[in-house]
């Protein structure tokens, strides 16, 4: 959880995703963390993906723009990214850093000092 609030304080974010279903009454929605890079920074995003974020995501770092498709065929790749999956994890987090203003915007939480100790959050 130390890793994952200090990536918020930089270049970390989070997103929430509905999960909605016609057929039951329970839709519910949980957040996901992503990060993006530039292409310089790709040995510490590997290095960050591989010993933190990989438990939680099944795709892997991402190239921008990813050339093996047709409309980026030529370019250059000059970012990567990942996303993990949504977990009820995250939620906890999204609502401590987010406010919503008809969107959301983020904010570093006034208690960011507590959110080193997290265990006391779960």
């Amino acid at each position: 959880m130390q890793i994952i609030t200090g990536n918020l304080l930089g270049d970390g974010y989070l997103l929430l995703n509905y999960k909605i279903n016609p057929l039951k009454s329970n839709n519910f929605r949980n957040a996901k963390f992503g990060m993006t890079q530039d292409i310089y920074s790709l040995d510490y995003l590997q290095n960050l993906y591989d010993s933190v974020y990989k438990q939680f995501s099944s795709s892997g770092l991402n190239p921008y723009p990813n050339t093996f498709l047709p409309q980026h065929k030529g370019k250059t790749v000059t970012h990567y990214s990942f996303k993990t999956k949504s977990l009820p994890l995250f939620n906890c987090l999204h609502n401590m850093w987010y406010e919503n203003k008809n969107k959301y915007i983020k904010i570093v939480p006034l208690n960011i000092s507590e959110m080193f100790c997290f265990q006391k959050y779960l």
